[in-house]
């Protein structure tokens, strides 16, 4: 029986070979479900090594969320189709796990990039980048949504519906103001905007083109952002620029990340060209 002893293992050993404890192996014996195939000269039952494949099997069965009493009927009277009939079921069930955490996960990502930019940014700082295309599901701002109480909930109950279908991360408030009321120095928002990933033809759908954009961060009171559009138009002007293009705005460190108005800072872009163009 010495080479039992030393092809074989104790429950403690085995368990330890996947993380598990002593106390599941013998449940498992217990149940029916999985029995040592070795006996010891000392009366100690042990464990084959040519039983970590079925027993690994047994285990992909478990994390793939197969009641045990299912297992069972697998290792013992399933055939090949039944098995394989099994694994493509539980393998389309854990596909379907899959899919709402990788969301999940970009949307966590996406969150704390935009808190990190905020974080390490120099405010105030205006300058010119070229950004690509973006696409935001766009709602009226205007007072025939706010003035009702009832199209307030309405066009909330709204946003939040398609922000969860559709949104790559938190609830970043952005929104979107005309070139004529740019120019006009209205900085009312004309639209509140939800970024999306794809268009895949959203009602209310807003493109933002891919392009030139005078880019700065401004932190404060929400109020205080109209000096920060003027601030900008005013660089776009002495640097040679010209505005083409619309008004974007949205979040770095919203209100749900700072405990002070002085500490809410928000990202505008303008659309811009060369004068000469």
């Amino acid at each position: 029986m010495k080479k039992d002893r030393e092809t074989g293992l104790y429950a403690r050993e085995f368990a330890a070979l996947y993380g598990l404890s002593r106390e599941t192996l013998l449940y498992y014996d217990k149940i029916g479900l999985f029995h040592p195939a070795l006996r010891g000269e000392n009366g100690y039952r042990l464990y084959a090594l040519d039983q970590i494949p079925p027993f690994d099997f047994l285990l992909l069965l478990r994390d793939a969320g197969v009641p045990l009493s299912d297992i069972r009927k697998v290792l013992q009277t399933a055939t090949p189709q039944q098995t394989l009939a099994l694994l493509r079921k539980q393998e389309e069930k854990v596909r379907g796990q899959i899919k709402p955490l990788r969301r999940l996960e970009k949307r966590i990502a996406f969150t704390a990039g935009r808190m990190e930019t905020g974080l390490k940014t120099v405010c105030e700082r205006p300058r010119v980048e070229e950004w690509d295309t973006a696409y935001y599901l766009s709602f009226p701002a205007g007072p025939d949504v706010w003035g009702d109480r009832y199209r307030r909930i309405a066009f909330v109950r709204r946003i939040l519906k398609q922000y969860g279908e559709t949104s790559p991360g938190c609830f970043v408030r952005s929104s979107f103001i005309t070139r004529e009321h740019l120019l006009q120095g209205h900085f009312e928002k004309d639209s509140f905007c939800l970024q999306v990933e794809t268009p895949d033809h959203q009602e209310s759908l807003l493109t933002r083109p891919r392009g030139l954009y005078a880019v700065m961060e401004h932190r404060g009171p929400y109020r205080s952002l109209p000096r920060a559009y003027e601030k900008l138009l005013t660089f776009i002007r002495q640097h040679g620029y010209k505005v083409t293009g619309h008004g974007y705005e949205s979040d770095l460190l919203g209100y749900a990340a700072v405990r002070r108005d002085e500490d809410y800072m928000v990202q505008i872009a303008i659309g811009v060209s060369p004068t000469a163009q």
